[in-house]
């Protein structure tokens, strides 16, 4: 069985990057319909803030959380033009 893919409206798109920019990364790729990526940035992002409370894992923590944060604005964006 092939699933379609919806096209996420104007709105749940713009609402999406919003909330994977300025409240949690991932969080909005859920909302908008990209469940995988989004479940993934998510966990990583709740990874990358436990490193956080280590010395060392600041190490890799800060890094992770840049990331996740970069890729989850870029699904964002990548939302936005797929709702045009």
């Amino acid at each position: 069985m092939v699933k379609k893919s919806m096209k996420p409206s104007q709105g749940i798109a713009i609402a999406g990057l919003l909330i994977n920019v300025l409240v949690l990364p991932g969080l909005g790729s859920i909302i908008a319909g990209k469940n995988n990526p989004g479940i993934t940035q998510l966990v990583l992002t709740l990874v990358a803030v436990v490193l956080d409370f280590t010395i060392i894992g600041l190490v890799i923590g800060i890094p992770l959380g840049i990331a996740v944060w970069i890729w989850a604005l870029v699904t964002g964006i990548e939302l936005v033009k797929e709702a045009e």
